[in-house]
């Protein structure tokens, strides 16, 4: 006890750790915590679908979180969202959503919406992102998806999400808020974006897994 100890030196990332009492540190892999980043990618141009998380949504996380910047249309028109179940999108007349929406234009022009969907086969989630005729602009979002992999108790798949659209040098910006669920039990294996009318032609995303 008292007497220094020789410790091997670790690899790139890793960090010195106790081994407890009486034995020396040694090296290991850092813990990824209880919030980590599962996902990332890329819009390929003239997408019709973008699928997102899919094999990520598991038991090892209660909480989902997915971020996207700059989702950029081919066309104004409304963008859905889907879940997926063992790869594939669910079509089934079975989903419920409401969105609410706020829109500020030129000229001083403002609007609030809402507009309510029972038994559709998608979840409209952002509500004509190219407002003003401006495709460039694209829209962010931040969805929180709770649960996807839980089967035991069973619960019907929920969906959260808030973003805008629009911008400063577009004609309009718009602030919208969505919530929705699938009407049936299952674990969700990921979501599918896409939109009403044309292409998604540029955007990115994260997904992060938020342990219980």
């Amino acid at each position: 006890s008292g007497n220094p100890a020789a410790v091997a030196t670790g690899d790139d990332g890793q960090v010195l750790t106790s081994a407890g009492a009486g034995a020396a540190p040694a090296f290991e892999a850092a813990s990824g915590g209880d919030y980590v980043k599962l996902e990332s990618g890329t819009v390929s141009p003239s997408s019709s679908t973008v699928v997102i998380g899919e094999g990520y949504f598991t038991s090892t996380y209660e909480n989902y979180f997915v971020y996207l910047t700059n989702f950029v249309p081919s066309t104004n028109g409304a963008v859905r969202i889907r879940f997926n179940s063992g790869g594939s999108a669910l079509t089934g007349s079975e989903y419920q959503s409401m969105i609410i929406q706020g829109t500020t234009a030129t000229g001083g022009t403002d609007a609030l919406e809402d507009q309510n969907d029972f038994g559709a086969t998608s979840i409209r989630f952002a509500g004509d992102p190219a407002i003003g005729g401006d495709t460039t602009m694209g829209f962010c979002a931040q969805i929180w998806l709770p649960a996807m992999a839980q089967t035991s108790p069973a619960i019907n798949p929920m969906f959260y999400a808030s973003g805008r659209s629009g911008g400063i040098d577009a004609v309009s910006m718009r602030n919208f808020t969505t919530t929705g669920t699938y009407d049936a039990t299952g674990a969700i294996s990921g979501i599918t974006i896409f939109p009403n009318s044309g292409t998604l032609d540029a955007g990115e995303w994260v997904v992060y897994g938020l342990k219980s």
